[in-house]
């Protein structure tokens, strides 16, 4: 271990410590029996968690913990564990902010190894046998198992073979547990986006003893449906892509039939792109946009928010209704952060605030300059909330001390409304999409935005405090 790394995280250690209190505070309040598991859904022993004003425990092989005297509601931080992959520093802090629940499910990514290192894995191949042959079609093939997809998109030539792969949660594992799919499109051949579906099969594998190997899919024909689909988005938000998704059993498959361009929008501003009709077949239309770098956004309970200095990213997903060709995406109030703005020299008790749609989930990212990066990861439903006690983690600020802060929003049909909800069992389904990357966006609707919300550096007469 580096040494310099080595004393930062024990100096950390102390530092939690410290934080929890110099001693037992367990009058009154009630036991919190909880387990850690990492997305592939297994166990995460040996992991420091507490809840401030509480001696940190270690997690136990099976990942359960056991916290007494807690008054609800109450914050559990989880040393060296993230959940949002893309901004995880050398040293993460995970925090879910404001439980009640006395038996809490926490999912986290661990730090410690990759991502995937306890998901199973099997792979699906084969031949795929269209129901129509012409030189503008395409074939896509993908393998479910629960809430985990993995597929991909196959050009038809002289040995038309798929092979897709899966990561999945390893208790999944079993005879008959993974649903196999294959469908063939008529393509644009300008624009590859689908025109009509031609044929599609579904096969039941298993994956209890490995990969499902020589799994060949004569492909039976279906209908095709031609929908409509509308976009409507706040003024200071810019279209950049319509995508379509073919559904099976309501689970949306990870690639694309049709992706447009905002400049490929017809004469009514609308989009016109196939849908496939069959048993268990349907569509899920994703529409995403960008915003920032400067501008005002004057929606909202707020007045005027500054633009400047943030780049947010957003998307919207709506399932298409069996009964109705026409699909209508409606993108939410931008995600704007308030104080601090980019640039701000800031207390380190200041009150980071941002204005969003309500019955949102925020993941909110502090990446601290302090050698070796921090990340503080912040999960809450809550607007506002401040940085937690870097001195007392054992975070020293001194005058260099630099950071910047992300924020990210997830909400719909299918994404726990609350952190209690957040932490549950069956709270999968609608992360795996987002924090393993594994799959589209699930559920019948919902949106997510990504924003970067700048930089910002603390008052040097205010290191004291």
């Amino acid at each position: 271990m580096n040494s310099k790394r080595g004393w930062f995280l024990g100096t950390l250690a102390a530092g939690l410590l410290l934080l929890a209190g110099c001693g037992n505070q367990n009058a009154g309040g009630f036991q919190v029996q909880g387990k850690l598991l990492d997305l592939c859904g297994q166990p995460l022993p040996y992991k420091t968690v507490f809840v401030p004003g509480h001696d940190p425990v270690l997690t136990a092989e099976d990942g359960s913990f056991t916290i007494n005297g807690v008054a609800a509601p109450y914050d559990l931080v989880i040393s060296n564990a993230y959940l949002m992959p893309e901004e995880v520093q050398e040293v993460p802090v995970l925090v879910y902010k404001g439980l009640t629940k006395p038996d809490p499910v926490v999912w986290a990514n661990d730090a410690a190894a990759p991502r995937n290192e306890t998901c199973a894995h099997a792979s699906a191949s084969g031949a795929i046998t269209p129901a129509q042959t012409t030189d503008d079609f395409r074939n896509g093939a993908a393998l479910v198992v629960g809430p985990y997809v993995g597929g991909g998109e196959f050009a038809y030539d002289a040995s038309p073979n798929y092979d897709v792969g899966v990561y999945f949660d390893p208790d999944l594992a079993g005879e008959n547990n993974a649903t196999l799919f294959g469908i063939q499109w008529q393509r644009d051949t300008a624009t590859n986006d689908a025109t009509a579906f031609l044929a599609a099969k579904k096969l039941t594998v298993s994956l209890g003893d490995g990969d499902a190997l020589g799994q060949d899919l004569a492909l039976t024909e279906i209908g095709s449906r031609d929908l409509n689909v509308s976009v409507q988005l706040p003024g200071v938000m810019d279209l950049d892509q319509v995508e379509h998704h073919v559904t099976v059993d309501g689970v949306a498959l990870p690639f694309a039939t049709a992706q447009m361009n905002a400049d490929e929008a017809g004469a009514d501003g609308g989009f016109a792109m196939a849908g496939p009709v069959g048993e268990g077949l349907g569509s899920l239309v994703v529409a995403t946009a960008s915003y920032g770098g400067g501008g005002l956004f004057l929606g909202g309970a707020y007045g005027a928010l500054d633009l400047a200095g943030i780049y947010g990213d957003a998307g919207v997903w709506q399932q298409a209704a069996a009964d109705s060709n026409d699909v209508s995406l409606s993108f939410p109030d931008p995600v704007v952060p308030i104080v601090p703005l980019n640039g701000a020299t800031i207390d380190p008790d200041t009150t980071f605030r941002w204005a969003g749609p309500e019955g949102t989930l925020y993941d909110v990212v502090f990446i601290l300059d302090l050698r070796p990066d921090v990340s503080v990861e912040v999960v809450t439903t809550e607007p506002q909330l401040q940085l937690p006690d870097l001195n007392g983690m054992g975070m020293r600020i001194d005058s260099a001390f630099r950071g910047y802060w992300l924020l990210a929003a997830l909400g719909g049909e299918a994404v726990p409304g609350s952190v209690d909800e957040l932490a549950s069992a069956s709270a999968r389904s609608a992360l795996v999409p987002f924090y393993l990357e594994y799959g589209a966006p699930q559920g019948s609707a919902g949106y997510f935005f990504f924003v970067d919300a700048g930089g910002f550096s603390f008052a040097f007469d205010a290191l004291g405090k």
